[in-house]
């Protein structure tokens, strides 16, 4: 079954002005976030690798899903086959 998983670097912008940047990630069934204070990559292998290493329940099972389907991740409107990502999710 086909599962799409969509790796995105984000800037929040809280309503009282304040901002932080991060990412969300998100497939089919289910969609999370991590917020940092600070600047984000811009580099999709590091976006990745900041993913892997603040990775939740929800992130795990989107990894899991990847590594065990060898399927890619579109990261900021590029999409990474499988070769490209294993070495970081692997």
């Amino acid at each position: 079954m086909a599962n799409r998983i969509t790796l995105v670097s984000c800037k929040f912008e809280n309503l009282d002005g304040s901002v932080s940047c991060g990412f969300r990630i998100f497939d089919d069934y289910a969609k999370t976030y991590y917020n940092l204070d600070e600047t984000i990559t811009e580099d999709d292998m590091e976006l990745l690798q900041l993913a892997v290493d603040n990775s939740d329940e929800t992130i795990d099972g989107m990894l899991d899903h990847i590594s065990e389907e060898h399927s890619g991740i579109l990261i900021n409107d590029t999409y990474y086959e499988y070769e490209e990502i294993s070495h970081i999710i692997d």
